[in-house]
């Protein structure tokens, strides 16, 4: 019996599932670009909770290397707020949505059920949307530029680069057989992107940004920390291996 188990392929062809993520946004290499009263001007940026879910694949070259591949529909927030022209309060908050396609290679530490994981790798982003709300709030009610309290909600899409890429890295574990016959996974994963989020020339293109919110904006780098949850299937497909002479 060992030896005819020995004579067929026993390891996966792929391991295929589904993964939930919940996280941090950060926020990087930031350039100020506020062209109002830019020397006086403070401002935070606060970031906020990001979330994906999508599909995860699994393709073990050995037993303790795996190629994984995922793709993922995922939103970010942050927040922002500034003073400017000493007097007017600004804040906004950004929501932008995207796809995530990670690409990673594995290292599968122990052998058996439960196996310890790291990966490396790097992950293709492509924006779908970027939607804003503006407030403006001006204490000095004497002041010529006075206006009443301003809300906004713009979609600032085409002011935002459409691709990015990102540095990734994680540690988890999976854990075959301890919900039916599948693999229960866990990771914490950090992701730093490369590209700018903000297109440098079209940052200050929408007026209502410009001269109702008071707002340009500073361009500035992302990263994204997040906690995965999820379940795959193996997906075995027997195969001879042949008799060694």
């Amino acid at each position: 019996f060992v030896s005819l188990h020995k004579a067929f392929r026993t390891i996966p062809v792929f391991i295929a599932g589904i993964k939930g993520s919940l996280g941090n946004m950060g926020v990087y290499d930031i350039r100020n670009y506020n062209d109002i009263n830019s020397m006086n001007t403070t401002a935070t940026y606060q970031p906020d909770i990001s979330y994906s879910f999508g599909l995860s694949f699994e393709t073990p070259v050995i037993p303790e290397l795996s190629l994984i591949y995922e793709f993922y529909y995922n939103s970010y927030y942050y927040s922002y707020q500034s003073q400017v022209l000493d007097y007017s309060n600004i804040s906004f908050e950004e929501n932008f949505t995207g796809i995530d396609v990670p690409l990673l290679l594995q290292w599968n530490i122990l052998k058996g059920d439960f196996s310890p994981y790291i990966n490396i790798g790097s992950s293709f982003n492509y924006l779908i949307s970027s939607n804003v709300q503006y407030t403006r709030n001006d204490e000095d009610t004497k002041s010529e530029g006075y206006r009443d309290p301003v809300n906004l909600d713009l979609k600032l899409t085409d002011s935002r680069n459409t691709y990015n890429y990102s540095l990734s890295a994680g540690i988890g574990f999976r854990w075959k057989n301890i919900l039916a016959n599948g693999y229960l996974t866990f990771d914490i994963r950090y992701s730093s992107y490369f590209n700018n989020l903000v297109d440098a020339d079209e940052r200050a293109e929408n007026p209502e940004m410009v001269y109702s919110a008071l707002t340009t904006d500073n361009v500035f780098k992302i990263t994204n920390t997040q906690i995965f949850i999820g379940y795959k299937l193996p997906v075995y497909i027997a195969k001879y291996k042949g008799i060694k002479h």
